[in-house]
């Protein structure tokens, strides 16, 4: 089983702390962090890139797509797709999407939110991805949180289309083919594919494995039964992970939001282990096959 390695390439601080603040040099480094590590193993991989970034460090994005990676958009600014008016996110994905493309020359196929924030209040942001030629998504989050997630969205990998009452899935052991359990509220002019956030489903709840703070925390040896779990039920696996991951120094502490609690407890978790960011991914690199994510849909032959 093929399965998806993804990185969201943002500066820390200013997707988490001020989002009117500058992008950092140190996303240089963080990055060709990353791309090192990617090159020894010789692995491929998706990089869903901030516009920002994108607009101050062009190289990077020219270097990381002449190396063979697959560069996808994580929208222009980071802004939260469920603050926003359908206006307001049609212009700031096709401000990525142009930036992006002029950078590498390539077409931009794919899209994940910041913070997977396509969420039941957010739906209309799927049409508007169609409508700008995006032809896969990784926003939504199968499982109930507080701040993201779809709980009653498919696990698998899945078409989203319209106006028919079922959803298309790919073929493939395991993959669920009863009806959508959520209706999508508006019509789609194409159809888009939808490849969730890996989760397990242990008792009829999802948990979340693979990604971000739940891969860093997670014994290593949780992360191989679950992506041999979700490979046993004929689901890729999609491992996200950021950058700054890789920083060994501590993430800054936020200027002017000192006595901030949320902020103290948001940095005081992404620094948690991130000095075992490298090793699990080397493991990961030895253990099983990646791809980015355009391989993965090709190898399913999505059609």
């Amino acid at each position: 089983m093929i399965n998806a390695l993804t990185f969201d390439v943002e500066d820390w601080y200013q997707s988490t702390v001020d989002i009117n603040a500058p992008i950092r040099d140190v996303v240089l480094k963080q990055t060709e962090k990353v791309l090192e590590i990617l090159s020894e193993a010789k692995v491929h991989a998706t990089f869903f890139v901030l516009g920002l970034v994108a607009e101050k460090f062009s190289h990077l994005i020219e270097r990381t797509a002449a190396e063979g990676h697959e560069i996808a958009t994580h929208g222009y600014k980071h802004q939260l797709i469920f603050t926003q008016t359908p206006s307001e996110f049609a212009s700031d994905l096709k401000r990525s999407i142009v930036l992006l493309e002029d950078i590498t020359g390539r077409r931009v196929i794919g899209h994940r939110a910041p913070d997977f924030s396509i969420t039941e209040k957010s739906l209309w942001a799927l049409d508007i991805l169609c409508e700008q030629g995006i032809i896969y998504d990784s926003s939504i989050f199968p499982i109930k949180h507080r701040r993201y997630g779809i709980n009653h969205c498919r696990r698998g990998i899945h078409y989203i289309t319209s106006p028919a009452p079922e959803t298309r899935l790919l073929v493939g052991k395991g993959f669920e083919r009863e009806n959508p359990r959520f209706s999508l509220q508006n019509g789609f002019l194409n159809t888009l594919i939808e490849f969730p956030l890996s989760t397990i489903s242990l008792f009829g709840v999802n948990f979340p494995v693979c990604g971000g703070g739940y891969l860093r925390l997670m014994p290593y040896i949780a992360t191989r039964a679950a992506i041999k779990k979700l490979s046993s039920e004929g689901m890729p696996t999609m491992i996200y992970m950021h950058p700054y991951e890789f920083d060994s120094q501590d993430l800054p502490t936020p200027i002017g939001n000192a006595k901030n609690l949320r902020l103290k407890f948001l940095r005081f978790n992404q620094n948690l282990n991130r000095n075992r960011s490298e090793m699990k991914l080397r493991k990961l690199l030895n253990d099983f096959k990646f791809v980015p994510i355009k391989d993965v849909l090709r190898c399913l032959r999505v059609n």
